[in-house]
């Protein structure tokens, strides 16, 4: 059995000019780098919302939950709206 030939391939990225394909290049990947940007913070909020909701319930859980987790809880529900709706408002601005 014979292992097959290998061989380095360049990319080509459209016209021959190089700066112009360069500078095309480098615009495509910076919008791309935001977009991904942008679904990973609203991702991120999109979270923090989900733990909010949890942390709600567990808050006012009774008396199964010990008082030390219902206090953390407590806070995180206080606190974790204002860090997604502050995500949430960066993001319309970039």
């Amino acid at each position: 059995m014979t292992s097959p030939q290998l061989a380095v391939v360049r990319p080509s990225f459209g016209s021959e000019d190089a700066e112009s394909s360069h500078g095309d290049r480098v615009r495509a990947l910076q919008a791309e780098s935001l977009a991904v940007t942008r679904d990973h913070v609203t991702a991120l909020a999109e979270a923090i919302e989900r733990m909010t909701l949890l942390a709600d319930e567990i808050a006012i859980g009774g008396a199964t939950y010990p008082q030390s987790v219902k206090d953390i809880a407590r806070r995180l529900s206080q606190e974790a709206p204002v860090a997604s709706r502050t995500l949430r408002a960066t993001l319309t601005r970039f």
